[in-house]
């Protein structure tokens, strides 16, 4: 008997938790179905544990995740040839409407009445980093050989060295961006000290972002028009790196709690056992964090599609469900122009 994977007892689809041949009983949280499988299913894929007609609903995790081409019986494979995607025509499926009687809120069982003490790196404002990294920055592509060959000199796993695909020729909203982004990077709150490496011509000045950040934690900045050498150049990025480090790892962790914790997730690789295992641990975990006190934040908004209806559902208010649909339609619309 093969064992078969229903999310939601309103699931009208299951997933194959090992591969399945034609004529196999089936089972379902160790209860045998009253039908055998019509046809061979790989596993991690779709079986129809329901009649579907065509054009209905398939539900899987209790949300549309597609549409039947053309009537579905039980245990039938459900897949490419014979389902619709939503994604496609995406502005013609959309169908939600905000609701704030809908909003739940997270449960009370998530609360700890005895939470643990954590120790952090309590930073300038206010955040905790519970790592206590250098970071090496190249704010443009001419300007990457001294961050390379920094990296073959110290091996360190709390040095960490990031080199920038461009910074230079751009436009002055790509410049204000990747600003933004390299500011991000070094105002972690997991980034203890930064050294800035600019070449000295480019639009991305490393010179102007070691301003914004030195009032706020060890900073250093280096310009490699100033030397004689890359070699030089590298020596001198060699010698702040080390002198940030001594003084990052003279910092002491003090007390933190749950509330200080700032979980960022995206989607990744995913592959059929993410909704089975992945997914519902980060989602416990990221209940556990926000309910105490702390903040989680959904990344790769290019990857909401198809899941919008439950961001729509849980959304505070009916501008954030607004602002959701708005920046999703620009992702869309971007995407079919290319």
């Amino acid at each position: 008997m093969k064992k078969v994977l229903r999310f939601i007892s309103s699931d009208n689809v299951g997933v194959a938790l090992e591969d399945i041949c034609k004529g196999d009983e089936l089972s379902v949280d160790g209860e045998k179905l009253d039908f055998t499988a019509l046809c061979d299913i790989p596993q991690g894929h779709k079986i129809a544990l329901a009649e579907i007609e065509k054009d209905s609903d398939i539900v899987k995790y209790g949300h549309h995740v597609g549409f039947a081409n053309s009537r579905i019986v039980k245990g039938d494979y459900v897949h490419v040839h014979n389902v619709r995607d939503v994604i496609s025509d995406w502005r013609g499926n959309i169908k939600h409407e905000y609701n704030p009687e809908n909003v739940t809120e997270i449960s009370d069982e998530f609360l700890i009445p005895n939470p643990p003490e954590l120790m952090g790196y309590r930073r300038k404002d206010g955040t905790v980093g519970w790592r206590n990294y250098v970071l090496v920055v190249s704010t443009c592509v001419c300007g990457n050989q001294p961050v390379d060959d920094l990296r073959l000199r110290i091996r360190d796993s709390d040095v960490v060295c990031i080199t920038n695909p461009s910074g230079c020729v751009i436009l002055p909203n790509d410049r204000d961006e990747q600003e933004r982004m390299l500011l991000g990077l070094a105002r972690n709150s997991n980034v203890g000290g930064v050294v800035f490496v600019g070449l000295g011509c480019e639009a991305v000045l490393a010179d102007k972002l070691y301003d914004q950040v030195k009032d706020e934690k060890p900073c250093a900045c280096v310009i490699s028009h100033q030397y004689k050498s890359c070699s030089e150049a590298t020596d001198e990025i060699e010698k702040k790196t080390r002198e940030i480090l001594t003084e990052v790892r003279k910092q002491k962790k003090t007390k933190a709690s749950i509330a200080d914790i700032r979980l960022g997730v995206q989607c990744g690789a995913s592959d059929w056992t993410t909704a089975a295992a992945a997914n519902p641990a980060i989602g416990y975990c990221s209940d556990l964090v926000v309910k105490n006190g702390g903040i989680s934040i959904l990344g790769e908004t290019c990857g909401w599609f198809g899941g919008e209806g439950i961001l729509i559902k849980q959304s505070r208010n009916k501008e954030i469900a607004d602002d959701i649909i708005q920046l999703m339609s620009k992702i869309y619309d971007r995407c079919l122009f290319f």
